[in-house]
């Protein structure tokens, strides 16, 4: 009898655990939103400047002024010193952050190996996860989002869809072992050139709360990018679990 109350107990908290946002309009630019939401933790994971080791630094807020014209006033952010990324820019979430973070194994030999990433972590795993990602009409590559349970293990990954070379509306998964869909384009805008600016809604929604951390980056350190003006996750606490 006493496992059906528990197991009760487990299930009305569940019930209970709420989607919260974190919206980049809704704090100043320059801000230090690294802690601001409970349940979740935001750094920018970089091996810029160093050979064998990574850092997790603050995130911020920076205005959105003028790339993404229809993004929102501000955009999530980094501080990170290269020159050659741009502050809204999160880049190379696949091998070479992998090894690093995940595995300890390190390297910053070339540009191949840089990585530039945001890394969420969830104070207690969700199972849901909304970013909203905007393009601008030379954004072509793909970025991806990866899944992490507490161990660190991978355990999904998927490809947030580039800019199209057409005016219509598009999605095209790639069909990459251990790859999932996760991006569609919800809206195009500023048309006035050749392509569309875009913003593209990814969503994750897991049977069990196992993601412990989410991580976004381009395809490639030197990919195109793509910029964030909203995280929405379900936020459990130790009672709903």
């Amino acid at each position: 009898m006493r496992r059906f109350t528990l197991f009760l107990l487990a299930v009305s908290g569940a019930a209970n655990a709420g989607v919260v946002t974190v919206d980049a309009a809704s704090f100043s630019p320059g801000a230090d939103i690294t802690n601001a939401t409970p349940g979740i933790t935001l750094q920018e994971v970089t091996n810029y400047g160093l050979t064998t080791t990574y850092a997790a630094n603050p995130v911020y807020t920076v205005a959105n002024n003028p790339a993404y014209l229809d993004a929102g006033p501000a955009l999530i952010a980094h501080n990170n010193g290269n020159p050659l990324i741009s502050r809204s820019d999160f880049r190379n979430a696949t091998t070479e952050f992998h090894n690093c973070w995940a595995n300890g194994t390190c390297n910053n030999n070339d540009s191949t190996d840089a990585f530039n990433v945001l890394l969420m972590s969830f104070q207690y795993p969700t199972n849901f996860l909304e970013m909203r990602v905007h393009r601008t009409d030379n954004d072509l590559d793909w970025s991806y989002v990866r899944l992490y349970n507490k161990q660190k293990q991978l355990i999904a990954n998927c490809y947030v869809t580039g800019t199209s070379n057409t005016k219509a509306p598009y999605y095209v998964p790639k069909t990459l072992w251990f790859t999932i869909p996760c991006g569609d384009v919800v809206r195009l805008y500023d048309c006035s050139g050749t392509f569309c600016n875009s913003e593209v809604r990814v969503t994750i929604n897991r049977s069990y709360p196992d993601i412990a951390y989410a991580v976004f980056g381009g395809e490639a350190y030197n990919a195109t990018r793509g910029a964030i003006n909203k995280i929405a996750f379900r936020r459990f606490s130790d009672c709903a679990l």
